[in-house]
C-alpha cells in the first residue's frame, strides 16, 4: 500500500501529469514488490505564487528551485535498500517526465505502522 503524494507548481507546456504519476506508481510497485493496484499516487498543484523558497516565489516549475515536494509512505518492514531505491526512482521519473534539467525534487519517506492504517475495509496489521 505505498502512497505517493506529489505537490508541485504548474508544469511546462506538454507535461502529461497523469502519465508521470502512472510511471511513478508503476516504478514504486515494482520496487516494493506489490501489485500496481495497491499503489496510490496523487498530484496536487500548488497555485502560482503560493510556494516560497527563501525570499522567492515561482509561478511555474523552474529547473533548479521550488522542487516538487513528494511524500512517500510505505508499510513498515521495508529494507533501507528498498526505501532508497524507491526514492531514487521517483526522483528519476519526475526529472524525466517533467523535463527538469536536474534531479530537482524533495522526497521524504514515512513508515506506516501496523495497526495505524485503515485500508481495504479493515485495519492493516
Amino acid at each position: 500500500m505505498p502512497v505517493i503524494e506529489i505537490n508541485a507548481l504548474p508544469q511546462k507546456e506538454g507535461v502529461d501529469i497523469p502519465k508521470v504519476i502512472g510511471q511513478v506508481a508503476t516504478s514504486v510497485a515494482e520496487i516494493a514488490g506489490v501489485p500496481e493496484h495497491a499503489v496510490f499516487c496523487t498530484w496536487n498543484e500548488i497555485r502560482p505564487g503560493f510556494y516560497k523558497e527563501g525570499p522567492n516565489t515561482a509561478e511555474r516549475q523552474p529547473d533548479g528551485t521550488h522542487p516538487p515536494i513528494v511524500r512517500l509512505t510505505m508499510f513498515e518492514g521495508r529494507t533501507q535498500q528498498t526505501i532508497e531505491q524507491a526514492i531514487e526512482k521517483i526522483s528519476a521519473v519526475l526529472q524525466d517526465g517533467l523535463g527538469m534539467g536536474s534531479a530537482n525534487a524533495f522526497i521524504s519517506y514515512y513508515e506506516a505502522k501496523s495497526g495505524q492504517i485503515f485500508t481495504g475495509g479493515k485495519l492493516k496489521r
